[in-house]
């Protein structure tokens, strides 16, 4: 997969709960030098394709990680709750990392589309994944329907289509 133009990430998953490196008070907790380890092994199979990394580890490891590969980006899983349960919310030492690398997430199960939305302007959300929400388009309010909005329309790249009349060139 590594040379595959379909595939256009690879998030650094595989350990603690889900996949995300999440790991409670009495579970095993991975070494920083293994873990270390596991993202040298993603960087080494996907050479040519950005990586993605989780920012609920402490932020000296994720920096150490982000260390190893110009391509890597940051994902967050919480999109909507209050900071993200991330640590890009909370320490500024990644907060700039967005001008270079992109940013994704998803939207938290029990997730708030008004604070979503401000969390993607204020940290340059670049992805956002929408199934995760419990919360469904037709129960949201009106408010909360346009902050959804916003949030989805406002994330990345902003490709428009420009209409013009017929007798005139776009």
């Amino acid at each position: 997969y590594a040379n595959d133009p379909r595939l256009g990430y690879v998030d650094v998953g595989g350990y603690g709960k889900f996949g995300e490196w999440w790991v409670g008070k009495d579970d095993l907790h991975i070494t920083e030098a293994n873990g270390l380890r596991l993202v040298q092994a993603v960087n080494k199979a996907f050479p040519n394709k950005i990586i993605l990394f989780n920012t609920m580890q402490s932020v000296d490891f994720t920096l150490k990680a982000l260390a190893t590969n110009p391509r890597m980006g940051m994902r967050t899983d919480s999109l909507g709750e209050k900071n993200m349960y991330s640590m890009l919310a909370v320490d500024d030492r990644l907060q700039s990392f967005w001008t270079t690398r992109p940013i994704f997430s998803e939207w938290a199960t029990s997730a708030d589309p008004v604070a979503g939305a401000a969390q993607v302007k204020q940290f340059h959300v670049s992805t956002t994944s929408s199934h995760n929400m419990r919360l469904t388009y037709d129960q949201m309010t009106s408010t909360q329907k346009a902050a959804y909005e916003s949030a989805v329309k406002t994330a990345g790249y902003r490709y428009a289509q420009v209409f013009a009349p017929p007798d005139q060139p776009v």
